[in-house]
């Protein structure tokens, strides 16, 4: 997986490969990870080199008798863990920037000016923007005036979209989230505000994180115009022991 930064191999290796390893080969890695999260019991990693990597809690390892598997593939592993009562969440897709830059798009000759936002100074303009949003758009963005950096557009005074991102599970990697007003969209608004705030997070020393569900197809193509590649398949099971 080359041209991905190094932060990024050092967390996923730590939640996916750091334990007992159960199973290794050329395709498919099983381990048991006495650290993962608790609400992280079971995880499937599926890198775009194919190779798929599953991490349990020794917890769920032992109910479900992961080291007595007759065949250790993704198939057989599938069979195994739905033999428990489990809640299989939407694969994320999840991207980072190659070499953690930036590539530089054309600029838009418009009058769409962008600038970070703060608590302190756009906490009204704001709540104005997110009354405008959809609960389902605002839920499905993840953009908060409280996380680590935001950033906004503006048409006049007038917000009219937002992007954010907060540090992911304590790493140096910074998760994004992003919503534009309905009748804003398909004017590439999106993507330079996910490009300047990438350019604020870079600079900072931070990895820029992008992730979306896979059938989330205007979510996907806002990652390839940003200019993000793609890493590797998530999926997150929660699972009773």
């Amino acid at each position: 997986m080359s041209g991905f930064s190094e932060e990024v191999h050092t967390y996923w290796q730590s939640q996916m490969i750091q334990g007992s390893i159960i199973h290794l080969d050329e395709v498919f890695t099983l381990v048991s990870n006495p650290s993962l999260k608790e609400m992280y019991k079971v995880m499937i990693l599926e890198m775009t080199n194919k190779h798929t990597m599953a991490v349990a809690t020794p917890g769920v390892t032992e109910a479900l008798k992961l080291k007595e598997l007759e065949e250790y593939t993704v198939e057989t592993f599938r069979k195994a863990i739905s033999s428990c009562k489990i809640e299989l969440y939407t694969p994320d897709y999840i991207y980072y920037l190659l070499n953690n830059k930036v590539i530089p798009v054309k600029p838009i000759q418009d009058n769409i000016t962008f600038r970070t936002l703060s608590i302190e100074c756009d906490t009204e303009v704001f709540k104005a923007f997110e009354s405008k949003c959809s609960e389902e758009d605002l839920d499905g963005a993840y953009v908060s005036l409280k996380h680590w950096v935001v950033y906004g557009a503006f048409d006049g005074d007038e917000l009219i979209g937002a992007t954010s991102a907060y540090l992911w599970n304590g790493t140096k990697l910074a998760d994004l989230g992003v919503i534009v007003s309905d009748r804003y969209r398909d004017r590439s608004i999106a993507t330079r505000l996910v490009q300047a705030i990438c350019i604020d997070i870079i600079d900072k020393g931070y990895v820029p994180q992008y992730r979306c569900q896979t059938d989330n197809m205007a979510s996907v193509a806002l990652a390839e115009a940003v200019g993000f590649s793609l890493f590797g398949e998530w999926e997150v099971i929660l699972a009773e022991e």
